[in-house]
């Protein structure tokens, strides 16, 4: 790994360099195998945050679909915008489904959960092989989910009522908070750039998991004790993969971080 370091991520690298110039400052090391380290384990915590993401926009997901198939009586509540919109019309143009009252909040981010899946002008018909709420949520984006439910709280917000001697309250100002932190950690993580906010978003998606009947802890308890099968390598390792490039990064981001240390070795 060491000859192929300038075919790592060039943020994560610097992070890793930067830690590891405040480590030195306290009395650490801050040689190539050190920063080699660093680089290794903060690649480490970034792919431990994936579980949590996972289970929380596969749980939030079950939820609202539960939600809205009882407020509908039908698994199929988008059909009737669905139509209203091939035919020509505004999603808002639905005022009922299944004789129940929608808000145009409501048709409107439908309708733009419809248009993701099956393009602008409904070209494609994804949406009418799907029979059931939740493959529809499913296909659509986190942010598209957030708003739906966002932005809808007056019909929805109890999914996140207070309960006694249970999880307080969460408002809709906190819903759209917490939901913030974690799309933000989540686009950085899909990037790939560094993150500095992992215990925020594992807050976050506590809290709302907690509403969900999901305790994230023992979650994290099983998947520290799972194995799974590691992929099988089967390129030799070899000289080659320990030659140093010609233009070395980590000299070059020391010079680019600490100036004056550029005379300590790396």
């Amino acid at each position: 790994m060491v000859g192929d370091i300038g075919r790592l991520h060039p943020d994560l690298l610097r992070d890793s360099i930067k830690e590891a110039a405040e480590g030195a400052a306290k009395g650490g090391e801050r040689d190539r195998a050190s920063i080699l380290k660093i680089y290794t384990r903060k690649a480490k915590e970034m792919a431990a945050m994936y579980p949590f993401l996972f289970a929380l926009k596969g749980g939030l997901r079950n939820r609202f679909a539960d939600e809205l198939y009882l407020r509908f009586g039908t698994d199929e509540w988008w059909k009737d915008i669905r139509a209203a919109m091939a035919s020509g019309h505004a999603p808002n143009t639905v005022k009922v489904v299944n004789q129940v009252p929608i808000s145009s909040h409501f048709a409107n981010y439908v309708g733009d959960i419809l248009k993701y899946i099956d393009g602008d002008s409904l070209r494609r018909t994804t949406t009418l092989s799907m029979t059931c709420g939740l493959q529809l949520l499913t296909a659509a984006t986190f942010g598209q989910l957030r708003y739906l439910l966002g932005n809808n709280w007056h019909e929805f917000g109890s999914i996140f009522v207070g309960r006694k001697k249970g999880p307080r309250q969460i408002t809709k100002n906190d819903f759209m908070s917490l939901t913030k932190t974690i799309m933000e950690v989540r686009n950085d993580l899909y990037h790939h750039r560094p993150i500095s906010n992992q215990q925020a978003c594992v807050d976050a998606c506590e809290r709302l998991m907690d509403h969900l009947d999901f305790h994230l802890g023992s979650f994290d308890a099983e998947l520290s004790k799972s194995t799974y099968v590691r992929p099988v390598f089967s390129i030799a390792h070899s000289d080659r993969h320990d030659v140093q490039p010609p233009t070395d990064p980590i000299k070059k981001f020391v010079v680019m971080l600490t100036p004056a240390a550029t005379g300590q070795s790396v």
